[in-house]
């Protein structure tokens, strides 16, 4: 069984609706005498006690469409009566069968690359992937193992470039629960503009992780208007006993499509960068937007050309290839450029 099964039957569903499906599934796993509807409610954290009696009900009509789907997936979930109390609880008769698995060399590999790579970052992520590493391990012959410890010798996941979320244990999890449960988030938020945290009042509705970093997207009340939040500049972060409804038909990939990296303007322009016969070679390495077109030329050099929305994080890639690059088009992202140049070139003047 796994996964797979429960996977077709909702796969068509909201991220946030099969999260809370996986975790009722192992809810239920992890309490072999079966739990009420008020305690998967609360182990769900759909709802509690002293929430009023309409948050109630749709949080139940939430519970019993989530058991419908799991059972249609055809995980025997059923239900006794004890001391006037209905319980549901698995079936103590399925005992799903895992197969022996033969793992090749490329996906043991791949598992602790991906390891290395969680562990880096320090989010709770790693974390899981580490317990999941320790059980692997147990199942398979040390000789699997051996040649993955001498690859610290010639793997390495270098950690410059990566933030640690370790600190921001709790804050990713109540982000998590907010955005599963659609509870608005009051977070205290410093941006570049300000020396000072402003205080917003989020309906978030979703992370993303960008250049080895993690933020938050969602319609913030203070401005009116989707913004994008740095979990590194987040000084405090709350739930709230608000709740939101999150747009059905929000595609976070679709959305940033256009952009370069996270930010958006107000509509795609042409992008034209010619870049020398070096940086021609590493921009030929890479796929950095999904319209790009590279012209190349007789003297080894490169024309770069892509329908990009949001040209500030075009104009600091640009600039990070020194002389190596010449912005074309449009002219005021070289206009943008040669200012940038010009203000670097009066500070290194001003010093000696």
């Amino acid at each position: 069984m796994g996964f797979p099964l429960i996977e077709r039957q909702i796969v068509m569903s909201a991220g946030r609706q099969l999260i809370r499906q996986w975790r009722l599934l192992k809810l239920l796993d992890a309490n072999f005498q079966g739990l009420t509807v008020e305690e998967m409610l609360q182990g769900l954290e759909l709802a509690w006690p002293q929430d009023d009696r309409k948050k109630r009900e749709a949080a139940r009509r939430t519970l019993y469409r989530d058991l419908k789907v799991i059972r249609n997936a055809r995980f025997p979930i059923i239900s006794e009566k004890h001391r006037g109390k209905t319980f549901y609880l698995l079936d103590k008769k399925f005992q799903p069968k895992v197969p022996e698995q033969e793992y090749t060399l490329t996906e043991l590999i791949s598992i602790y690359f991906a390891r290395e790579l969680l562990l880096t970052l320090g989010t709770p992520f790693g974390e899981g992937i580490e317990s999941f590493y320790r059980k692997l391990r147990t199942q398979l012959p040390d000789k699997a193992f051996e040649l993955l410890d001498e690859m610290r010798n010639v793997l390495v996941v270098s950690d410059k470039g990566f933030r640690r979320y370790r600190r921001h244990t709790r804050m990713l999890e109540d982000i998590r629960k907010a955005i599963e449960c659609e509870y608005r988030l009051e977070i205290r938020h410093t941006s570049l503009e300000c020396d000072r945290p402003v205080k917003h009042l989020v309906d978030p509705w979703v992370t993303l992780y960008h250049n080895g970093a993690l933020y938050l997207y969602g319609f913030s009340r203070r401005a009116k208007g989707k913004r994008m939040f740095k979990i590194d500049r987040i000084d405090s972060l709350k739930l709230t006993d608000e709740t939101f409804e999150r747009p059905s038909d929000f595609d976070i990939q679709k959305k940033l499509r256009p952009s370069f990296g996270l930010f958006l303007g107000e509509k795609p322009v042409e992008v034209k960068i010619r870049f020398d016969k070096v940086a021609a070679k590493i921009v030929a390495e890479d796929m950095f937007h999904p319209t790009q077109r590279l012209r190349k030329h007789k003297d080894g050099s490169a024309t770069l050309s892509m329908k990009v929305s949001g040209l500030l994080e075009v104009k600091y890639w640009a600039l990070w290839f020194g002389a190596r690059a010449t912005v074309l088009a449009p002219k005021s992202l070289r206009e943008e450029v040669i200012k940038e140049l010009e203000a670097t070139r009066r500070n290194y003047a001003s010093r000696p």
